[in-house]
Order: C-alpha cells, then sequence, then structure tokens
C-alpha cells in the first residue's frame, strides 16, 4: 500500500512539476547563438565564493530529443569555475516575465539551463531585454535581506542570474566582452 501510495504521489508531482512552469521548452537557434559569447561583468550581488569577473556561455548542439546543453565558466580574477549544465530553454512565460521584469509579450529573452538535479552546480538565466526596458535583481532572503541589500539594475539590456541552492541567487549586470 505504502509503495503504491508513494508511485502515485511521485507520478503526480512529476506532472505538477511539468504543468508548473518548470520544464524548459527549447529556445530557438538564433536566441542561443546570439546569447552566448564571453561577459564582463559590471555590477553584481553575489557571495564571497561566488563573486564574479566574466561569465562565458556556450550552448552545444540539440540532441535527438531538441535538448540543449551549456558549457558555463566563470571567471573571478584567474580562478574559474566550469559547469556543464543540462537542458537550457525557454522557462515558460511566468518565469520569464517575472525574471525579465516585464510582463510585456516579447520584451525579453530569457533561458534557463539547469543543473539535472545535482545541487553541486548551479541554475544559470540569461536575459535580454529586447525593448529597453531596465532589467532588475532583487536579492532574496526576506524581509532583512530587502533592507540591508538595494537591488541591482542593467542598463545595458543583459543580465545573468544564478541560482546556486534554493536559497543563494547571485545577479549579474553583464556586457559583451570585447575580446
Amino acid at each position: 500500500m505504502k509503495k503504491g501510495f508513494a508511485l502515485r504521489l511521485t507520478g503526480l508531482a512529476g506532472v505538477v512539476y511539468a504543468l508548473g512552469g518548470c520544464a524548459n521548452v527549447p529556445s530557438e537557434p538564433n536566441t542561443l547563438a546570439d546569447l552566448q559569447g564571453s561577459y564582463d561583468v559590471i555590477d553584481q550581488f553575489s557571495y564571497k565564493y561566488t563573486h564574479a569577473t566574466r561569465i562565458d556561455v556556450h550552448f552545444l548542439p540539440p540532441d535527438a530529443q531538441g535538448k540543449t546543453q551549456a558549457d558555463l565558466a566563470i571567471y573571478d580574477g584567474e580562478r574559474v569555475q566550469a559547469f556543464r549544465l543540462d537542458d537550457c530553454g525557454y522557462p515558460g512565460d511566468r518565469i520569464a516575465h517575472d525574471i525579465a521584469n516585464s510582463d510585456a509579450p516579447h520584451a525579453s529573452e530569457v533561458v534557463r539551463c539547469l543543473n539535472g538535479g545535482d545541487r553541486s552546480r548551479p541554475v544559470l538565466f540569461l536575459i535580454r531585454s529586447l525593448d529597453g526596458h531596465r532589467l532588475v535583481f532583487h536579492p532574496d532572503g526576506g524581509l532583512i535581506s530587502s533592507l540591508t541589500h538595494d537591488p541591482i539594475y542593467s542598463d545595458t539590456g543583459l543580465m545573468a542570474i544564478i541560482n546556486w541552492a534554493p536559497v543563494w541567487k547571485s545577479g549579474f549586470v553583464i556586457k559583451r566582452a570585447d575580446r
């Protein structure tokens, strides 16, 4: 009985996860091509061990199921953290509008790369404003964090947000590197 209930509960959780906007939809190849590259970090909200001076993103060709992986490199001076992220794509309207700080359709491009459930790897969001609206990152952490940390704003039209765990997020104002 317990085993059958656990299987039904697991199946229900999978359906809720998929319907709740947690699954990615494959992004257009042009969107991925436009967003990949090297970025200099202009401003950031991050923790000491997640500080960055440069972020590199390279999308791999889609696999047989249409899923795209990405190689992410986060530089802090000479120190680099490198990750292979799974299932990069559009996270759905609700998540995209929330993270891009806009309810206007087609105002932004948002790509999310998942970590495949491995919490030792981050989840990456790349956001580009298409209509010129200002992107904003609000540090998480509740009331105390909102009182002690100001949001960061991107006037470059580009931002990266990296979730390190369910409760830790770093926001980066980025611009294309001149390399």
